[in-house]
Formats: C-alpha cells, sequence, structure tokens
C-alpha cells in the first residue's frame, strides 16, 4: 500500500511539474501578440492572454480554470485570461491556484458548442459533433430511502 501511494504521489509531482514549466515559458517569456476567441460565431475577447477549451474540468485539484464542463452537456466550457501586464497574469492565476476570491473581470468562463481561437495567422476551431462518440458515464447512486418518523 505505501509504495503504491509513493507511486502515486510521485506522478502527482510529474504532472506538477509538467504544468510549472508550461506555466514558466507562458509567464517568463516575452508576452506574443493577443488572442481573439470566438463563442457561437460571437467575439467573447480579441486581447487575450490565455485561452483554455474544454469539455471536462480542466487542471482539476490543481488549477480548476472549468468547475463546471461536463462531457455530457454538449457543450465546450471556454476559460479567457484577458491580456495584462506579466504581473498581474501571475496574480490572477495564482489567486485561481490557491482559491483565492476574484475579481468577475479577472477571467471570463463562457459556454458554447462551437469555438475559434486565434492567434496570428493560426485559426484553431472546436466544434461539439452531437452523438458523433458513444459515452459511457456512470449513472448517479441512489438515494437512500427516507425514514418516517
Amino acid at each position: 500500500f505505501t509504495f503504491g501511494l509513493a507511486v502515486y504521489n510521485l506522478v502527482r509531482l510529474r504532472r506538477l511539474l509538467a504544468y510549472v514549466w508550461t506555466a514558466r515559458r507562458f509567464l517568463v517569456e516575452p508576452l506574443r501578440g493577443a488572442i481573439r476567441v470566438e463563442v457561437d460565431g460571437r467575439t467573447v475577447s480579441r486581447q487575450a492572454a490565455l485561452v483554455t477549451v474544454a469539455n471536462v474540468e480542466a487542471y482539476g485539484g490543481f488549477l480548476s480554470l472549468t468547475p463546471a464542463a461536463s462531457p455530457t452537456d454538449g457543450l465546450l466550457d471556454v476559460f479567457v485570461l484577458p491580456r495584462t501586464t506579466r504581473l498581474a497574469l501571475w496574480g490572477r492565476l495564482l489567486r485561481r491556484l490557491l482559491r483565492l476570491p476574484t475579481a468577475a473581470a479577472d477571467a471570463l468562463l463562457v459556454r458554447g458548442r462551437r469555438v475559434s481561437v486565434v492567434k496570428g495567422p493560426v485559426k484553431d476551431e472546436i466544434e461539439v459533433l452531437p452523438r458523433a462518440l458513444r459515452l459511457l458515464v456512470a449513472a448517479p447512486a441512489p438515494s437512500p430511502p427516507s425514514r418516517a418518523a
């Protein structure tokens, strides 16, 4: 049992270091051009610094950016961190990491079926295709029967 726990912790540490390495590159290297984000044909940001598109909780348990995302609701959750100074970016991500209160203007969380992310000449698009992939989800646990008093 102890060996299994050690391996589990080692895997978690390795994943944490991978996140830190990515964040270091993002937060230490010079900021590049802004990112434009469109959700269902509507522009939601022209000046984003960081964008995450997910249908599951992105970085769950570590840095929850899309906490309500679900693979079964037919929507994509889009987290957008507006472009700002490097120090402000660090602060916004650190507050989320530590689960401290954040201002509503610090980030944007929107949901939609079609998302376009444009950075310079590169445009990435993702769209939900209903019933394109069979998904098995565990049934919710039944509620215990109520006892009459």
